[in-house]
């Protein structure tokens, strides 16, 4: 079996997977896989954020992703090294660098064929660029501050090949996807005064969330979103 090349543009590194599934008599599949990293260039730019990573969701893949988390309001620390595939740190002039923040604005839609939907709009905007030439087995250091969101750390070489690594700052729903951490805010406590209500009626909804913030407070039915109203929740 022979598979053509889909990755000759490439500028960035890739990892390759091939799957294959043999059928029992039963009907129930078989499946083993092989993965490959593949190069697109000799020599690479490579990062090492400062930080730990946590095991988190990542809406993008719809998996569990080791992903690094830095504090909120604090500087993102990065070690940068220009290397091959046997871990030799070359000389290089001009690595660009640059701190993308990736802003997802969430907005509901309706249609007709498949009423309201939740979508979004994302936006990559550049908080911070930095210039870097390295020496020969030299690991440069960068740091950028960092507010609260989703974060992007690019390093691009002059053989126009592209690392990346991506990053949260501050704290996020996805937190304690080990069951072991703080609690989430989607499981955030809600108590109502009564068990039922009638037409008429006032509603009282006490919120208790772990950590303070903005957030919506809304009222849906099979038909979509009958009334909202933009509240602030402390913490506790």
């Amino acid at each position: 079996m022979s598979a053509a090349s889909q990755w000759q543009e490439a500028h960035s590194p890739l990892q390759v997977i091939l799957q294959a599934s043999l059928l029992e008599s039963g009907g129930r599949p078989v499946t083993r896989r092989v993965e490959q990293a593949i190069w697109p260039a000799d020599t690479l730019p490579g990062i090492r954020p400062q930080f730990a990573a946590k095991a988190v969701y990542d809406y993008r893949t719809d998996t569990t992703v080791n992903q690094p988390i830095v504090d909120e309001d604090s500087n993102a620390a990065f070690d940068i090294v220009y290397a091959n595939a046997q871990g030799e740190k070359k000389a290089v002039s001009g690595l660009q660098v640059r701190l993308i923040r990736e802003r997802r604005d969430y907005y509901w839609n309706w249609s007709e064929s498949e009423g309201w939907q939740s979508q979004f709009d994302q936006k990559d905007l550049v908080e911070g660029e930095q210039t870097l030439d390295l020496n020969a087995d030299e690991t440069g250091k960068v740091s950028f501050p960092v507010e609260w969101g989703a974060y992007r750390l690019e390093v691009k070489a002059p053989n126009e090949t592209v690392s990346s690594v991506r990053f949260w700052a501050g704290y996020s729903w996805q937190d304690n996807s080990d069951g072991s951490g703080a609690a989430r805010p989607d499981r955030v406590t809600l108590k109502l005064d009564k068990a039922n209500y009638r037409p008429g009626d006032t509603m009282k909804l006490h919120i208790a969330a772990p950590v303070a913030g903005k957030g919506y407070a809304m009222v849906e039915s099979s038909d979509g979103p009958l009334w909202w109203q933009a509240i602030d929740v402390p913490g506790g």
